[in-house]
């Protein structure tokens, strides 16, 4: 409980009235404030307890007399506040990433999966799938599939204005097809042999790995190139890339390339993105590679949130509640993380 009253204390200011105008806290039935509210939800999806575990420990701590069902049916209203609560907490939790200039325009998405399971007499594993908008720090999309569907960006819906940062696993043809056709964009992080690349005037492919040995220390690839579609369509693209330091670099990787090396691993030395930003105009290979960086920055943002989704179950009888529940891991992931950030663990007396 001390650790859930650390990050209790942690909530943006307003969050009790919020509580009542966005309907999460009406009646002081079982739960007298608002507070209390948000400890049950935090004891819930920290410490990944069932419902009924959830309504045992309020009764014995007198925090509240509710019953699992009642204490369902209050968090099932907690999909608003879990939306404010991130919207208000974004100022102080992400100070750091502040949208760029170039980006102004668009809604930048960064996707990740990771599994899940669902409660009940028979426990079945699913892959939940979630976009989350890295400068509102909120879920944007998700989709919860059978555990054999792969990670894709077929899994999402795609507008207009859109940009979607990507691992490897969405650096494919597939991926890539699916939000052209929605009008979107993306940069992907792309694998040796992901698809063909051929050069932009012409049917000739490009060999990825010398254009790698090429690459300066210091500098950035920039290639203009384009893919085929399904349907024998080229389509334009950009391949950006950069060698990591040589701090992170595969152990005993030397970044010189010999015929004895197995290309793959050759080519882990290096950052190399696909994106449809095609305009060098608008934006430089620097900024494409930089805009990537910011998926690393909100890394620990999904290890943590990862960390929490191993815990309990995802409700499944009541499917409005799952994007409650995933709202309401990320608002635990970020006050996880500004509680932690705040801990003094200097010596006492120094």
């Amino acid at each position: 409980m001390g650790n859930i009253e650390k990050i209790i204390e942690e909530l943006p200011e307003g969050y009790e009235k919020a509580a009542e105008e966005t309907g999460a806290f009406k009646q002081k039935r079982e739960i007298k404030s608002a507070s209390e509210l948000m400890r049950l939800i935090m004891m819930y999806i920290v410490n990944g307890l069932s419902m009924i575990e959830v309504s045992a420990i309020a009764k014995v701590k007198g925090i509240a007399q509710i019953s699992d069902v009642g204490f369902m049916k209050r968090f099932s209203h907690c999909g608003k506040l879990m939306k404010w609560i991130l919207g208000n907490l974004k100022t102080s939790a992400t100070a750091h990433y502040s949208k760029p200039e170039r980006l102004g325009e668009y809604n930048v998405k960064s996707l990740d999966a990771s599994e899940v399971v669902a409660g009940g007499k028979v426990r079945v594993t699913y892959r939940l799938h979630y976009a989350i908008d890295i400068f509102e720090m909120r879920s944007d999309q998700y989709k919860v599939t059978p555990q054999s569907t792969g990670e894709s960006l077929t899994n999402f819906e795609v507008k207009s204005k859109d940009l979607f940062l990507g691992d490897r696993a969405y650096g494919t043809k597939t991926s890539m097809e699916h939000c052209l056709s929605g009008g979107g964009d993306y940069i992907f992080r792309i694998r040796k042999g992901a698809f063909d690349i051929y050069e932009r005037s012409g049917e000739t492919k490009v060999n990825l790995i010398r254009k790698l040995e090429e690459l300066k220390e210091d500098g950035e690839l920039d290639l203009e190139c384009r893919f085929k579609k399904s349907k024998k369509e080229y389509i334009p693209i950009r391949i950006c890339a950069m060698k990591k330091p040589k701090q992170v670099s595969p152990a005993g990787d030397n970044l010189v390339h010999e015929t004895s090396w197995n290309d793959t691993k050759f080519m882990n030395n290096y950052i190399v993105v696909v994106t449809s930003l095609i305009d060098c105009e608008k934006i430089t290979a620097k900024e494409i590679l930089d805009t990537y960086r910011l998926r690393w920055q909100v890394e620990l943002y999904f290890k943590r949130l990862k960390s929490l989704l191993s815990f309990g179950d995802m409700p499944n009888k009541t499917p409005g509640n799952i994007e409650t529940w995933l709202n309401a891991k990320l608002v635990a992931a970020i006050l996880l993380e500004i509680t932690t950030a705040s801990v003094d663990f200097s010596p006492s007396g120094q």
